[in-house]
């Protein structure tokens, strides 16, 4: 029972939500515009600032987060469990969920990228790992970070109205991952990340909603409250109450424990559970 309800939280969160949709992609959440890279850079750089500058974002190496995260399953009532997310720039992230049946994580290290349960790891399989790395590195503190201009894209691509105004959407495009951000023209805060998960039934929109912004220790701008949809429906949820930025982090917590969880199969394909829309990521290992 304890596994099943493990593999429920771990699965069904995001997969079961995707494959009670209809195959038809669901429309856009704002009114797309033919692409505008001068005034996406425009925009960025006022993101940027507003988040607490280059100097303050690019110095976080170490970032820990503790919360509740909420899971939202088709014909249940949401669950909320306790939270922890950490990570240390460049290549290690781990989200710990505290389920009713114990401990479930996500990891990512410069070996690959597992699910950890009693005890044990599984490795993701590629496709899935890429989806966990890929959202991963949609943490603000990890998105806003100074690039070579070679590596990356922007462009704003269209307009839309949220509950605090009107919102201008701009595209990150880098390694093939697409993710389009709905920035505020006034006050340059990110209310929303827009981008497509992989799914069994095929790609599905995910709609993360940042609200709640707090400083952080090192002048950072962190939304504390955050919720997403998958193809239009309630999926997830994230309570902040801690923010640690470069606090003390133990590396031997991105060490994927030795062999399989019991009564679970080696290299069993277990998507990663979805993570807060404002998950603490490192980008991808190199």
């Amino acid at each position: 029972m304890a596994r099943g309800f493990l593999v429920a939280v771990t699965c069904a969160a995001l997969a079961s939500v995707a494959a009670a949709q209809s195959p038809a992609p669901p429309a856009l959440p704002y009114a797309p515009s033919a692409p505008d890279p001068a005034r996406g850079a425009e925009l960025w750089k006022k993101a940027v600032a507003a988040h607490g500058g280059a100097k303050s974002i690019d110095a976080v190496e170490r970032l820990e987060l503790r919360g509740v995260s909420g899971r939202t399953l088709p014909g249940q009532e949401p669950i909320e469990m306790s939270s922890r997310t950490q990570m240390i720039v460049p290549g290690l992230y781990r989200h710990e969920l505290v389920t009713q049946a114990g401990p479930i994580a996500t990891l990512l290290n410069r070996e690959g990228a597992f699910v950890l349960l009693s005890g044990g790891a599984l490795p993701l399989p590629d496709a899935e790992a890429g989806a966990l790395r890929a959202t991963a590195n949609r943490n603000l503190a990890v998105l806003l970070r100074t690039r070579d201009p070679k590596e990356y894209r922007v462009a704003r691509v269209g307009s839309a109205r949220l509950p605090e105004g009107e919102v201008e959407m701009v595209e990150f495009e880098m390694a093939g991952e697409k993710t389009v951000l709905a920035i505020d023209p006034r006050t340059g805060l990110i209310r929303q990340s827009i981008y497509s998960m992989p799914m069994p039934t095929g790609a599905a929109q995910v709609v993360a909603t940042y609200s709640d912004y707090r400083p952080l220790s090192n002048g950072i701008k962190y939304p504390f409250q955050s919720l997403g949809t998958v193809d239009g429906k309630p999926a997830f949820t994230s309570r902040l109450e801690t923010v640690v930025v470069n606090g003390t982090i133990d590396p031997a917590l991105f060490v994927a424990p030795a062999g399989a969880p019991p009564d679970l199969p080696t290299g069993a394909g277990l998507p990663p559970p979805p993570p807060p829309p404002s998950p603490a990521a490192s980008p991808a290992p190199r």
